[in-house]
């Protein structure tokens, strides 16, 4: 997702190139930087976590991390329009070469109030092992680097291709989950 996002936002000219471009599942310079770029600041941030805390605290603050980032996806989903439409004016909604022309998040709309709940709490456990390992200001300036990595996404999103996508959401993931890290990691 991030890769497809890299892409079709800096190799596009307009909405519907860029969404075509991440539709496309071949991956460009600009998907390649990104992952490389996002791996390496990776890599740097679990050298800096491990170096302020021990290796068992660590890998739980990672796990932490992956699995509230991965709830943050419901906030661009929940809060911007599908950027492609779910219903095309073709009747069995594929294009020329029979793939669909509404991506997944299109086709199955927004996540009801119930999942929201379910998503909630599923990541008290997460919260917590945040807030046991690194304690309370680490977690508040992790969770404030997590809404600036999605502030980021759904901002450049609205601008580039007018909503989301699968690929938005996915690097919507990403982008948080390094934010989070950063914040865990320069606080503690």
């Amino acid at each position: 997702g991030l890769a497809d996002t890299a892409d079709g936002f800096w190799g596009g000219h307009d909405k519907q190139r860029k969404l075509d471009i991440m539709r496309d599942s071949t991956m460009g310079t600009y998907g390649v930087l990104a992952l490389v770029i996002c791996l390496s600041l990776r890599i740097a941030l679990i050298i800096a976590l491990l170096e302020v805390t021990d290796g068992p605290a660590a890998a739980l603050l990672l796990l932490a991390a992956a699995s509230v980032s991965r709830g943050a996806i419901l906030q661009p989903w929940l809060q911007l329009p599908a950027a492609r439409d779910a219903i095309s004016n073709n009747t069995d909604n594929t294009d020329s070469h029979g793939k669909l022309t509404a991506g997944l998040s299109a086709r199955y709309g927004s996540p009801d109030r119930q999942t929201l709940i379910y998503a909630m709490i599923a990541a008290l456990p997460a919260m917590f092992i945040l807030f046991q390992f690194a304690g309370l200001l680490a977690t508040c300036v992790a969770l404030v680097g997590l809404q600036a990595g999605v502030f980021l996404v759904k901002r450049t999103s609205m601008r580039h291709i007018g909503g989301h996508t699968g690929d938005t959401l996915g690097a919507t993931q990403q982008i948080s989950e390094l934010g989070l890290l950063l914040g865990l990691v320069w606080t503690m």
